[in-house]
């Protein structure tokens, strides 16, 4: 018997845009995700596992997806997103204390993907089909939002750098979507500048 594995494809694989200002649009690398939910009681409990507080204030977020990245997206809720080779150990440690509190973490990473969009403009780029102030948010913010009509998560790690996490069945959109507004963007910048292409 010949034994077949079926890999699923990158929905954002081939995708990228390098503009002449330096503007950069890319798919966020394969990172692991989890949403964390425990009430404020049991916050403290949750934090130790981390090795740091939760963030308390929704939009507040810390870290690095190269090492531990956490973003409070509601009361009681939060996205953890590491590296895949760290999951096993954040997961034993979930699961040791789980008769200590009450909690859920799940694993999300199925279902969502990352497009990354830094350098200059890319505040501007996002904010085409963005409906938030993005000019006036703070480093280390994130939110739930919309970008055109679909629903992601926005994050803001400097103030040209910005990373984006939408499901999987919209990301192929979304990514079209910043390309687009990233070239309108260039085209609208050369005729500024005198430009004829």
């Amino acid at each position: 018997m010949t034994s077949t594995t079926t890999q699923m494809r990158d929905p954002l694989d081939g995708f990228q845009y390098e503009g002449p200002s330096g503007l950069i649009i890319r798919p966020f690398p394969d990172h692991a995700r989890f949403s964390l939910q425990c009430s404020d009681k049991n916050r403290a409990a949750a934090s130790r596992i981390l090795g740091r507080p939760l963030p308390e204030s929704v939009s507040a977020m810390w870290g690095d997806p190269a090492d531990l990245e956490c973003l409070c997206l509601g009361p009681g809720e939060w996205q953890l997103t590491l590296p895949e080779n760290r999951v096993s150990e954040l997961k034993q440690r979930f699961d040791r204390a789980r008769s200590g509190f009450p909690h859920s973490l799940v694993d999300i990473s199925h279902r969502q993907a990352g497009i990354r969009i830094e350098g200059p403009g890319a505040a501007i780029c996002l904010q085409s089909g963005c409906p938030l102030d993005l000019e006036n948010r703070p480093d280390g913010w994130c939110t739930r939002t919309l970008l055109s009509r679909v629903a992601i998560t926005l994050i803001r790690t400097a103030s040209d750098r910005f990373r984006i996490e939408v499901s999987l069945s919209q990301a192929p959109f979304a990514m079209e979507w910043l390309m687009t507004a990233a070239r309108q963007q260039a085209a609208i910048a050369r005729l500024q500048a005198g430009g004829k292409k």
